[in-house]
């Protein structure tokens, strides 16, 4: 009759259970979907400045581009990078959904669940106590990234949908909007300091360097000595430069976590499987041939020899006389002796103890630069270059005889400053970059032309600075100066080429 009640209970916490599933199904009270202030450190002040780039949820915050917000919201770079790691971190763990189900039908809140006894979850859940110990230390991580609030006001069942936070994809994208991308983060000095180093083959690689006493526990001391001193602020912005497709990264090693702390400072015990005692031996076993007698090293020890205890025979010749079968582990509380002490990782950082299977496991990469986009940093980065990379490739020549200190000799004798000169047969080719804070205007255009007649030249490019102003660009037409506007050399690079060509073919008709 006992029996019958007890599956009779069973039933109806399943069919609660059933019921709560169905409840969560119709609602939208997921961790992904709470509210930004949810995470621990942003206040209604930061969540406000990030509802200014549309970040609302803890799935918006997962999803930001560091670089772009911090560029429109007044909070410091490694502030919203460490925001977007929690949110990473936090909903990547995954939970026993049955657990969850039977916590959340008897009504708990994530507080309450990390809070309670793990003999009497076990009991509500009818889980194992190794479920219910891995249960509650990936409870224990959230509670890092969580606020108190949240833990005390939300149930377990919030957890149940967490979405997976998967390997960036890098989708097709034409090389435009690529290159307004890869354009956006060369905006921050000390990235094109590095991206530029990488070019020249300064830094071929970036390998990281062990820092135990740092929570991150390893840096970039390259990369840091230009980006920042701090590792992780390094470190987060050599991944969200890898996510875009700037670098490329390769598995240098994996790492152990305390899932309290975070820190990789995790130090192996040996624990006695009888009392529990961390007050162990370890020692190897010796078996002698002749009587069988099996024992502890120590206890053969006699002198520089070994003699067994038992027979009081010399052990001479491992293999013939006595073999070692494995290692042992003494208690010298209890005295109780195994060859399978249970292994526990001490976190020296926190003092958190836990199994061996708990901590988080971290890749740690290294990171070189992704040789497919080259050519795209090198445009943004030095667009003169590339123009006469470009000219190059069409048979100018930039080696000319009127170059003078830097300077070219008009025939008036004046200097002449400039921006490009190049020759190709009887052409001469004067090419300036002309910039205003609005509109380059006709007086600049007045200039060029004089600059022009002076050099000889038989073609002239102005590349305009944002922009051109409507009557200047009618002047420069009539004078058969070809113009490109753009907010940056950069912006223009993608159209010179064609230009280029269009002049060469209007040229040799």
């Amino acid at each position: 009759m006992k029996m019958l009640e007890l599956v009779l209970m069973k039933k109806v916490e399943e069919v609660e259970v059933k019921k709560e599933d169905k409840k969560e199904n119709e609602t939208e009270d997921l961790l992904a979907k709470l509210d930004v202030t949810a995470i621990e450190g942003i206040d209604t002040k930061i969540a406000a400045k990030l509802r200014q780039v549309g970040v609302k949820t803890i799935e918006d915050l997962m999803n930001i581009n560091s670089f772009v917000a911090q560029a429109k919201v007044k909070l410091p770079l490694h502030k919203i990078m460490e925001f977007r790691k929690k949110a990473q971190l936090m909903l990547r763990l995954r939970f026993n959904e049955d657990i969850i189900s039977y916590l959340a039908a008897k009504g708990y809140t994530i507080e309450q669940a990390i809070e309670e006894d793990p003999k009497v979850l076990k009991k509500i859940t009818h889980q194992d106590m190794e479920k219910i110990m891995d249960f509650i230390e990936k409870l224990t991580q959230i509670t890092i990234f969580l606020d108190a609030a949240t833990c005390r006001n939300n149930s377990v069942n919030i957890l149940r949908k967490s979405i997976t936070v998967e390997e960036p994809t890098k989708p097709e994208i034409p090389e435009e909007e690529e290159r307004e991308k890869i354009a956006k983060y060369l905006e921050n000095t000390e990235i094109a300091l590095l991206l530029e180093r990488m070019l020249e083959g300064y830094i071929r690689e970036l390998t990281p360097k062990w820092a135990i006493t740092t929570k991150l526990g390893f840096g970039y001391p390259e990369a840091e000595e230009i980006i920042s001193p701090s590792n992780e602020v390094t470190y987060n912005i050599l991944a969200e430069l890898y996510t875009v497709g700037i670098l490329k990264r390769h598995f240098w090693d994996k790492i152990m976590r305390c899932p309290k702390c975070s820190f990789i400072n995790l130090s192996l015990r040996f624990i006695c499987v009888r009392c529990g005692s961390r007050n162990l031996i370890r020692d190897e076993m010796i078996e002698h041939y002749d009587c069988a007698h099996v024992d502890l090293e120590r206890h053969f020890k006699s002198g520089d020899g070994l003699v067994c205890p038992k027979c009081n025979k010399d052990l001479k010749q491992l293999g013939l006389d006595y073999s070692r079968p494995g290692i042992m582990y003494e208690c010298r509380d209890c005295g109780d002796l195994t060859g399978s002490p249970f292994q526990r990782l001490l976190c020296l950082n926190c003092g958190h103890i836990m199994k061996k299977e708990v901590p988080m496991l971290d890749d740690v990469w290294s990171f070189t630069l992704n040789e497919e986009k080259k050519h795209i940093i090198l445009e943004l980065l030095d667009p003169k270059h590339t123009i006469m990379n470009i000219l190059m490739e069409k048979g100018f020549n930039f080696e000319v005889e009127r170059l003078v200190e830097g300077k070219l000799k008009g025939k008036s004798g004046v200097l002449h400053f400039f921006d490009i000169y190049a020759e190709k047969g009887d052409d001469r080719l004067l090419i300036e970059f002309i910039t205003d804070e609005n509109l380059v205007v006709i007086s600049s255009v007045y200039d060029l032309i004089a600059k022009a007649q002076d050099l000889e030249a038989t073609i002239v490019v102005l590349l305009a600075i944002p922009a051109i102003s409507d009557d200047a660009k009618q002047f420069a037409d009539y004078h058969n100066i070809s113009v490109l506007e753009g907010e940056n050399l950069a912006n223009i690079l993608p159209n010179f080429k064609a230009k280029v060509d269009d002049i060469l073919k209007q040229k040799f008709k």
